[in-house]
């Protein structure tokens, strides 16, 4: 006998893998445990988000297949390099440089938003706007249209509090210099609030725990939460801890490690490789899974998954706190207890196994790697063909390239293809490249994009996207970068001119997490290349951030005189208050000219014409005396 000592459970001598913790017992287990850790980053912390019932099965299937390799490949670090530790060794060693690119180009921002969502903080967003048509310009009111566009920004204002969950904003509408609207919300945890000065002068209020009484007004048949919940969610409460990120490698890591086999992966070297002129010899890693093992691969993972109840809880936890944020309801507004939510996972996860039962993997499953001296990944290639019986059988390649190459230059590419079987049915193609040239600092990247539908081999729908993007300055933290694209897109099939979209992107970065700031501006060019409704749109938008150590936030109460309790309003105070805000509309209207040129109409003035019906008709006062004199009665 022997103990696993990972959990502690007793073990035969000739168990390999723990039964109650998925744990290696053999002496390399804690090799293989400390090399897992990226499992979590690319493959089982995807799992943090809310499972939600799926209603496309089979591509979900497929992500699920994919993740589970590139995912779990990178929780295995082996000392001795067969085939299978190569294979497992570059991908993880490939995930950890990119996610230090990562971190390099976006690691500032990304923790200055974290601070955002966990501390007092302020922000000020500014946005202008400006918009040229030819067409339009012999349009009076499309003209007005514009020149009020030209002359108008928008400014927003921002306080908030996540920690004592408050927050107060304001957002205003300015034309020609003057404040044209604006609108102000409050919140708390105890109140939510909101005023619009130019149509009515006070707060409307909501205490929160009277939200059920407020509804039952609006709809005697409200049977919803009697509480509004206003709860946001912080950065930590939806990140892994530690402890979670271990066991999720040990369960995961070491049932990858058991499903896979030596014999399931081939090693050749010295493969020629060329790229933009240049060639270099890379070793080729192939694994290779038949259709059998294949489906029973994705059958155990998945029974592993419906299996999980701490990977259950953890996703239940998350989805709970979403809940209050208002992210995750039932179909009453109420929010799911964690339990049900339990409950949905599983029966989810099992509807997802029941669906694969129908599914073929014709050619199974087929990934190569072609890996440089240092264990990174140059070209890797997946290639697999499902077949679906209430569907059509697809064969699908993805395939992704990450090449060093002459002098400080690199190029990235990502290829993705959906052909099915039948050649009438449209194949689908997803390319996306980039070249980049220079240091850090200052360089230059040149993005194509491109997506393409095609049938029996010749292309019907094409779709191009071109950017040239020169960078200035630290990555991620300091920089100037400037920005020029143009997008065309083109249906084979018509004789229609293709539309021809073309701008420019000015971004000023400047983000300092000790400092705690961030700033940044953003000023694009958009112009259409059409006879007819060609035109340029432009805006600019202006960002800074701070984090504070306190903000303040008003509250509300009955006695104040600036406020009213939309539960309290009486019949009179409503009347009083669609007058206001009736006159007040018309006011703005007449204030920017959107009344027209006409006067407005008073329905209580004198009609003009009404002094006609009082004008005297000698020949029927004459009738009307004659009748009379007959009958010798009034007529009337």
């Amino acid at each position: 006998m022997k103990n696993c000592f990972n959990c502690g459970k007793s073990l035969s001598q000739e168990t390999k893998f723990c039964p109650s913790c998925g744990a290696h017992t053999a002496a390399e287990q804690a090799s293989r445990q400390e090399s897992s850790a990226a499992l979590e980053a690319d493959g089982v912390n995807r799992q943090e988000q809310p499972l939600k019932k799926s209603k496309s099965k089979l591509p979900w299937m497929i992500v699920l297949f994919v993740l589970l390799l590139g995912g779990g490949a990178t929780a295995a670090f082996l000392m001795n390099k067969s085939p299978k530790e190569l294979y497992l060794l570059s991908e993880y060693k490939t995930y950890q440089q990119t996610k230090a690119e990562f971190d390099e180009k976006y690691g500032e921002s990304f923790e200055f938003s974290k601070k955002v969502m966990e501390q007092p903080s302020t922000s000020n967003v500014t946005f202008s706007a400006d918009l040229e048509m030819d067409s339009l310009q012999n349009d009076p009111n499309a003209a007005m249209m514009m020149e009020m566009l030209k002359n108008a920004t928008i400014t927003a204002k921002a306080e908030q509090d996540p920690k004592k969950n408050a927050g107060n904003y304001n957002i205003a509408l300015n034309l020609e210099g003057e404040k044209a609207l604006d609108m102000e919300v409050v919140h708390t945890d105890k109140q939510v609030g909101a005023k619009v000065p130019l149509l009515y002068s006070k707060f409307f209020y909501l205490n929160v725990d009277e939200y059920g009484d407020f509804m039952r007004k609006m709809d005697p048949l409200y049977a919803g939460p009697e509480k509004l919940e206003l709860s946001t969610v912080e950065w930590k409460d939806l990140e892994l801890k530690e402890e979670e990120k271990q066991y999720l490698k040990e369960r995961y890591g070491a049932f990858l490690l058991e499903q896979l086999k030596d014999e399931n992966f081939e090693l050749e070297k010295g493969v020629d490789y060329k790229i933009k002129g240049e060639s270099m010899k890379l070793r080729k890693v192939t694994l290779t899974l038949s259709p059998k093992e294949t489906k029973s691969l994705m059958n155990n993972y998945m029974d592993r998954l419906i299996k999980d109840k701490k990977l259950h809880n953890m996703l239940a936890v998350r989805a709970e706190k979403l809940a209050k944020t208002g992210a995750v309801t039932e179909v009453n507004g109420e929010i799911p207890a964690r339990d049900e939510m339990k409950a949905e996972i599983v029966n989810s996860l099992k509807e997802a196994k029941e669906n694969l039962q129908q599914v073929e993997f014709k050619d199974g499953f087929r990934s190569e790697l072609l890996i440089d001296s240092k264990e990174q990944v140059i070209d890797r290639t997946v290639k697999m063909t499902v077949a679906n019986p209430s569907s059509d059988t697809v064969k699908l390649l993805m395939n992704t390239k990450n090449v060093p190459y002459g002098d400080e230059k690199q190029i990235k590419e990502f290829t993705f293809e959906a052909a099915p079987e039948d050649k009438a049915k449209e194949k689908i193609a997803f390319h996306v490249s980039n070249d980049i040239k220079g240091e850090k600092d200052k360089r230059t990247e040149e993005m194509k994009i491109s997506v393409q539908g095609s049938t029996n081999g010749e292309k019907e729908e094409v779709v191009n996207f071109n950017m040239t993007s020169k960078f200035d300055g630290e990555s991620g933290s300091k920089q100037n970068i400037n920005r020029t694209f143009a997008l065309k897109t083109n249906t084979i099939a018509s004789n229609s001119t293709p539309a021809e979209i073309s701008g420019k992107i000015k971004q000023v970065q400047d983000t300092n997490v000790d400092k705690n700031y961030s700033n940044e501006k953003l000023d694009v060019e958009v112009t259409v290349d059409d006879e007819v409704n060609g035109g340029t749109f432009s805006f600019i938008m202006d960002t800074k951030s701070k984090i504070v150590d306190k903000i303040s936030i008003p509250s509300f109460s009955k006695d104040s005189a600036g406020s009213l309790n939309v539960n309290e309003i009486t019949d009179e105070q409503m009347a009083q208050i669609q007058q206001e805000v009736g006159l007040n509309v018309m006011s703005l209207m007449s204030r920017f000219g959107l009344l027209g040129n006409a006067p407005m109409e008073d329905p209580y003035a004198e009609d003009s014409h009404s002094e006609d019906l009082y004008k005297e008709d000698p020949a029927a006062e004459e009738m009307f005396n004659h009748e009379l004199s007959e009958n010798e009665e009034a007529v009337f």
